[in-house]
């Protein structure tokens, strides 16, 4: 067997495996609160990282992973208009369910999908990235009210039922030995326990309370939901992008010929888009200076 085989034979079993973790995972697991919302402690950052930028990553898994980012979020990329390679491997089909329609992509589509490309789309995923991560850690930081409180209930009510059981005075005086605390009391251990649990709990509430990441996130997600409104607007050539051809004419002209008039009106469309991004992002600042 050559290289070229052992490669495709282990994408094969690679998207083997992705299909049968996929099938046998229930339904109702992944729908749980505590599983599709569960927080992230390290790689959630702030600032969005565009993975075609990563050098760690060849073209070919840059651009797939940009990809599944576009398809995820509902937006359309080229790879959609493309036949697969390796339909064994097809992520965008087999995991988010994506129709892929070759050659299907017109030419005035395409450059609108181009132009959404540069004036919208960097904005949208940093401010969707700010949404993400102020997200988790409003999650982050409920987890560990819910898990403190309920901690500092129990330890709470052993201390009160357990504080004069042998085996319990016992078994933690076993473990307060190696630290040489033998003389203090299990009343005192379980005490000190609790307060401290309930001490962190109260820090983070503080901490959740100042640094307001409800807030924040609902804002974030607002502006980036107002960005992806505009996506499909232009692509439409709906609402504020709905251009009529006498608001592109100049004073004393009365018509033109109908490839300057396309011209004109994609010019006026692409200053409209600038616009309602600006918009935006006016308002994500001024909210920053004032907080």
């Amino acid at each position: 067997m050559n290289s070229g085989q052992a490669q495709q034979r282990t994408r094969t079993e690679s998207g083997g495996w992705r299909r049968v973790k996929e099938r046998l995972t229930p339904k109702w697991w992944k729908k749980l609160f505590f599983v599709i919302r569960r927080p992230r402690l390290f790689g959630m950052t702030r600032e969005w990282i565009d993975p075609r930028k990563n050098k760690r990553l060849s073209k070919q898994q840059a651009e797939a992973l940009y990809d599944r980012l576009m398809v995820g979020d509902g937006f359309l990329c080229d790879s959609l208009f493309r036949a697969p390679e390796d339909p064994e491997e097809d992520v965008l089909s087999m995991i988010y369910g994506a129709e892929r329609r070759p050659n299907t992509l017109s030419s005035e589509l395409q450059q609108a999908v181009g132009k959404l490309e540069k004036h919208l789309l960097p904005h949208f995923w940093k401010i969707t990235q700010q949404a993400k991560y102020y997200q988790n850690m409003y999650y982050l930081f409920q987890w560990v009210f819910i898990i403190g409180a309920f901690l500092t209930t129990v330890l709470a009510a052993a201390n009160v039922y357990y504080h004069d059981n042998d085996f319990v005075v016992r078994w933690l005086q076993f473990l307060a030995d190696p630290l040489r605390l033998r003389h203090i009391t299990a009343t005192a251990l379980l005490g000190f326990v609790t307060a401290l649990i309930s001490g962190l709990t109260a820090a983070v509430a503080t901490m959740s309370a100042g640094l307001t990441p409800r807030k924040r996130w609902f804002m974030a997600r607002a502006k980036a939901e107002r960005l992806r409104s505009f996506y499909f607007l232009f692509l439409a050539q709906q609402g504020r992008f709905a251009v009529a051809d006498e608001e592109v004419l100049k004073e004393g002209e009365t018509s033109l010929a109908a490839e300057e008039l396309k011209e004109r009106k994609d010019e006026e469309r692409v200053t409209r888009l600038r616009r309602a991004v600006l918009e935006v992002l006016k308002d994500t600042r001024k909210e920053g200076a004032n907080e």
